[in-house]
């Protein structure tokens, strides 16, 4: 049932189903991300495992994100949400009964997918119902809020959880959402799709897909092995043939899965361009500073969990006050405050983060940088939606969310590159000191392989001046890499924020279903 203006009946109930939803997934990286150093020791995970954990689910999420838009808006937003949400709570299941690091990372794609099958159906069902563009508006700065929240929330449920059950309840808490989920989707959602579309497009569907996920498979690989590597260079290659090949089939077929003339739209572009930038500086700082809390400053995994609450809070309250920003100094401007504000966070961390770093100075950080992207976010967002006729809607929404993962993913990769790299440099140098060869290669291999396995070897050693060196050695190496891999996340923000202020435009540009045809 539809109101005049075309607004469904239930819409804020609907809204609450797509909350939930959404939950779910922010949650999904963030409340593992505590778990990680739990997951190293019990599964004798390396820093390469750890990042494959998190990374693998990038990798199926984000190939198939527009692959998933694209069917959506053929077959119906909410068929592919709950199908989604069938896969991600069997994935859920999987991870959570996993013995070995194998499983686990297997059953993390398998969540992927079914995240992918999600993640556009919520913006696009939520502005299919929103046909209003002030109560849009207020659902679109909800949605980011929720984003933001569960993001915040993540770690401080990953680190009860560890804390009194174990590191699998991350994943077992999954169920009961997706159950309850279900049950409200059918009752409370309308079904929408694109009745316009006259066939599928499974050649851009299959290209996309190809691209995307060797693009991105080399990107993460890069992070861990260097991308110098044959294999890196090989699957940078092979992506980039595909997608060149993808933008130009989705130019020349009449039902392109991806219009390209969407890109002509300033003010789709632009917004998608800086997502991505200012999800790269949001997805390093998580994945660092879980390990750097519960490790180096030794603090458990519930407390870390709550020490990231500030970020969350001020991504909120930011979220919540971007609305009226943007009525008062226009889209454009709003942005690129919030993305300055992301890269001093950043900049922050860079100049004051050491090894025994005292809380206000980290919490600080959290705030500026929490602040940032909240500001920067909910414009962003909006932008991309509000430009789209309802037609494309699940697969602008799954432009959005591709642009978030491609920045996470791209951001754990090479900000971890960074600070791998200089960590393994200077760790490696323990070989060469007398009392700390006589370990042997594989106590050295441990050391050098993570954080976490060099805090593992001390806690063997039979002396404390032993421990000592070794702890001092590799807590100092993690620190200066993350500091370095700050740095050029600072830089990268900095770009997105000028990019923002010279090319967003001030007033939202729409793209009509006819420019698009």
């Amino acid at each position: 049932m539809r109101t005049a203006d075309g607004s469904y009946i239930h819409r804020w109930k609907g809204l609450g189903v797509l909350i939930l939803t959404l939950f779910i997934i922010a949650i999904d990286n963030t409340v593992l991300n505590v778990a990680l150093p739990a997951i190293s020791y019990d599964l004798q995970a390396s820093a390469s495992d750890l990042q494959w954990i998190l990374d693998i689910y990038v990798l199926f999420f984000a190939s198939l994100l527009l692959t998933s838009g694209s069917l959506s808006d053929r077959y119906g937003r909410k068929l592919l949400l709950n199908i989604g949400m069938a896969i991600f709570a069997l994935g859920s299941l999987g991870a959570a009964l996993s013995p070995n690091t194998e499983m686990l990372i297997l059953m993390r794609g398998l969540t992927g997918i079914g995240g992918a099958a999600m993640m556009p159906a919520t913006l696009s069902i939520m502005t299919d119902m929103f046909r209003d563009e002030t109560e849009r508006q207020k659902a679109i700065m909800i949605w980011s809020m929720s984003f933001g929240i569960g993001f915040g929330f993540g770690p401080v449920l990953g680190g009860w959880l560890v804390d009194n059950l174990s590191w699998e309840w991350v994943f077992y808490i999954n169920l009961p959402i997706a159950i309850i989920t279900l049950f409200a989707s059918a009752r409370y959602l309308p079904e929408s799709f694109d009745p316009s579309i006259p066939k599928e497009d499974l050649v851009g569907m299959g290209l996309s897909i190809v691209a995307l996920f060797t693009l991105i498979y080399a990107i993460i690989k890069a992070g861990t092995h260097g991308w110098t590597q044959w294999d890196v260079l090989l699957n940078l290659a092979v992506g980039a043939l595909f997608m060149t090949v993808f933008i130009l089939w989705e130019r020349r077929t009449p039902h392109a899965m991806m219009p390209m003339k969407l890109f002509k739209n300033r003010s789709f572009t632009i917004a998608t361009v800086v997502i991505t930038l200012v999800m790269f500086g949001m997805m390093g700082t998580m994945y660092f500073f879980s390990q750097y809390l519960q490790t180096i400053q030794h603090y458990s995994a519930l407390a870390a969990g709550a020490l990231l609450i500030p970020l969350t809070l001020a991504m909120t309250f930011a979220t919540m006050i971007a609305m009226p920003m943007m009525k008062r100094f226009g889209m454009r401007w709003t942005t690129t405050i919030g993305v300055v504000a992301s890269a001093l966070g950043m900049g922050w961390f860079w100049y004051m983060v050491d090894v025994d770093t005292t809380l206000w100075i980290i919490m600080t950080g959290f705030v500026i940088q929490g602040f940032g992207i909240g500001l920067a976010m909910m414009p962003a967002t909006e932008s991309i939606m509000a430009s789209l006729p309802q037609s494309k809607l699940g697969i602008g929404s799954a432009m959005n969310d591709t642009a978030r993962e491609l920045g996470g993913a791209v951001s754990v990769a090479v900000m971890g590159a960074i600070m791998n790299a200089i960590y393994i440099a200077a760790t490696v140098t323990l070989g060469s000191q007398g009392e700390v060869a006589v370990l042997g290669t594989t106590a050295l291999e441990l050391i050098q392989s993570s954080i976490q396995g060099a805090h593992a070897v001390a806690s063997t050693v039979p002396n404390t001046h032993l421990e000592h060196i070794i702890l001092t050695t590799a807590d100092s190496a993690f620190v200066d890499g993350m500091r370095h891999a700050m740095a050029i996340g600072m830089i990268v923000t900095l770009l997105s924020a000028l990019l923002a202020a010279l090319a967003m435009p001030s007033r939202q540009i729409v793209s009509t279903h006819e420019e698009l045809a």
